[in-house]
């Protein structure tokens, strides 16, 4: 009488879960510490999304560049400077804090997913 296991069927543990289940659970725990968190995805998507605005504000900030370099010194050059090209400085500014905490929260979901491996 000798036993082969590949003929047995999955033993169930003592809560009745079978092998296969616990597998099952072991990998679904897997992905969802894998998951990015809730931070990471919406800096990401702002960094994507805000590339619109940004372009809007690069052409603002490059096409009325020409009355500000004209100026001799630097506080004339700053005093040339309309209310449209700071509001677009702004979102661009905004633009590099936008991928920048997207790539902070990423990076620290990294790390705790190595140290928790």
């Amino acid at each position: 009488m000798a036993s082969n296991n590949k003929d047995q069927e999955p033993q169930p543990a003592l809560d009745g879960s079978t092998e296969a289940d616990l597998a099952h659970n072991d990998l679904e725990a897997e992905l969802l510490d894998s998951r990015p968190t809730p931070r990471s995805i919406t800096f990401k998507y702002l960094s994507i999304l805000w590339l619109l605005p940004t372009f809007g504000a690069i052409w603002i900030l490059v096409a009325e560049a020409g009355p500000i370099l004209s100026k001799p010194s630097f506080l004339t050059k700053l005093a040339a400077v309309s209310v449209e090209q700071w509001v677009a400085l702004v979102l661009v500014l905004l633009h590099t804090i936008f991928i920048g905490l997207a790539r902070h929260y990423r990076q620290k979901e990294k790390i705790s997913e190595m140290s928790g491996s």
